[in-house]
């Protein structure tokens, strides 16, 4: 199952990548952002800005994103090989965090999924996700450790994911949790404190190594799934 899947796509697990939250007051915005992610075994994830330096595009092979942004609220317009794919209608908060996305995966809107988030400060504590397709909610709730998600557990079921950070490196660009949620709306709901090394769920075991330039910048990562690993490298415009 995929990852997106088993946990809603926190959805899983968050930057609303540096480039797609709101502006803070007294914030300073990145001098260089990821413009492409490629590598051997996966398409190329081609990424590009508006003059607001927010997400203007992603995309992914047939894949297409394009964002609209007015006031507190984003419009990502999917398609694939330019048919309609979905559409995802999200509200931020104050402090550029996800409030509320929803998900409408038919033109006229009536097959569709809403997630709800909830914080205390900048993390995110309660993800609950309803459906047209049935009456119940699932609920995730996310438990935080020195700065970092370190378990999320879903409410009345045996499903739950750990998390394990280099706790001696600081989250940049580049970190894992980038190449997991840019291609899926460019936006992330958790904002760990040090750099992503490893998640468990169930016997699935997803890890992260990670190469560095002489700039300190992250210039690519190894994930690695089981026995099996994928290469990622990173093109960045600077500026």
């Amino acid at each position: 199952m995929k990852l997106q899947k088993t946990l809603l796509l926190l959805s899983f697990i968050s930057l609303c990548i540096a480039s797609c939250k709101k502006d803070n007051p007294g914030a300073t915005k990145p001098a260089c952002k990821i413009i492409t992610m490629s590598g051997a075994s996966t398409q190329t994830i081609n990424i590009s800005y508006n003059a607001d330096e927010k997400i203007a595009s992603i995309s992914q092979g047939n894949d297409n994103q394009i964002f609209q942004y007015s006031g507190n609220s984003i419009i990502v317009n999917k398609t694939n090989q330019g048919a309609f794919a979905s559409k995802e209608i999200i509200t931020i908060n104050a402090n550029g965090d996800p409030e509320n996305i929803r998900t409408e995966y038919n033109v006229s809107g009536t097959n569709w999924t809403n997630d709800v988030f909830e914080y205390s400060g900048r993390e995110l504590i309660k993800q609950t996700q309803t459906s047209s397709s049935t009456s119940t909610s699932t609920v995730q709730i996310i438990i935080w450790s020195a700065g970092n998600a370190t378990s999320i557990q879903t409410i009345g079921s045996s499903d739950s994911t750990t998390l394990e950070y280099y706790t001696d490196k600081p989250n940049i660009e580049g970190d894992y949790l980038d190449y997991l949620f840019i291609p899926n709306s460019g936006i992330r709901h958790l904002r760990n404190k040090n750099l992503f090394k490893s998640m468990k769920t169930g016997s699935t075991i997803i890890s992260a190594t990670y190469s560095f330039g002489t700039d300190g910048k992250i210039n690519g990562l190894t994930e690695t799934v089981g026995g099996a690993s994928k290469n990622i490298t990173y093109q960045y415009q600077c500026n």
